[in-house]
C-alpha cells in the first residue's frame, strides 16, 4: 500500500489477490509469466484502476486513466512503473515477477 498524490489529492494505491485475478481474467494474461506476454497500456490502466479501487477510490476506469495520465505527467513513467512493480512484488513476494515486470515496462 502506498499513498500517491495526483492533481493535488492523495490516493491510497493498494492491490489485493482478488484484483490481480480480475486483471488476469480481463487481460487474458498471467502475472507469473508477464515478461513473456507483455503489458499493454490498457493492461496498465486496469492495474492502476485496481490499485486505486483497492485503496478505496469510487470512480470508473476512464477516470483512473485520466489520473494515470496525470500521475505520469507529474511523477514520470519510471515512478509509475515502480509503483506497479513494488505493489505487485509486495503482494506476491516474488522477485522473479519483479524481473519480468522490469523487462515489460522497459520496452
Amino acid at each position: 500500500m502506498k499513498v500517491i498524490n495526483i492533481e493535488n489529492k492523495d490516493f491510497v494505491f493498494k492491490l489485493n489477490i482478488n484484483q490481480m485475478i480480475l486483471w488476469e481474467e480481463i487481460s487474458g494474461k498471467s502475472l507469473t509469466n508477464l515478461g513473456d506476454d507483455g503489458m499493454s497500456i490498457k493492461d496498465m490502466r486496469t492495474m492502476f484502476h485496481s490499485g486505486l479501487v483497492g485503496g478505496g477510490a469510487k470512480h470508473d476506469a476512464e477516470r483512473s486513466g485520466d489520473l494515470m495520465t496525470s500521475y505520469i505527467e507529474e511523477s514520470g513513467m519510471d515512478e509509475f512503473t515502480a509503483l506497479l512493480e513494488d505493489e505487485m512484488v509486495s503482494l506476491m513476494g516474488n522477485q522473479k515477477m519483479k524481473a519480468n515486470l522490469k523487462k515489460v515496462t522497459k520496452k
